[in-house]
């Protein structure tokens, strides 16, 4: 949920026109719920400020499940293969999920 100008919003798409893709309301953005990171000046900002969260959370799953196991086996190890295989993956997962450009 977020809150722009005293107006709750659920779908951050419903600040945007369809055709134009520029926000139809402008003011500070706060979120909450899901969105309690978000706190923007514009609703542009806010729209930036959600991509780099789900970006945030697709990584982590992403390095709990396929490099985290890799970096333990690393630091058992102590051998360049295993941190080669381990740094592959952390590169892997960081060109899958990049972070959003302004």
């Amino acid at each position: 949920m977020l809150k722009i100008n005293g107006h709750t919003v659920y779908d951050l798409d419903a600040l945007f026109d369809i055709e134009t893709g520029e926000p139809v309301i402008e003011g500070k953005v706060v979120g909450y719920g899901k969105y309690k990171q978000v706190n923007a000046t514009s609703v542009s900002q806010a729209k930036y400020q959600i991509a780099c969260l789900e970006v945030h959370q697709l990584r982590k799953q992403a390095y709990l499940k396929e490099s985290d196991p890799l970096y333990m086996e690393f630091q058992f190890d102590k051998t360049p293969e295993s941190e080669q295989a381990w740094r592959d993956a952390v590169n892997d997962i960081k060109s899958r999920y990049p972070t959003p450009l302004v």
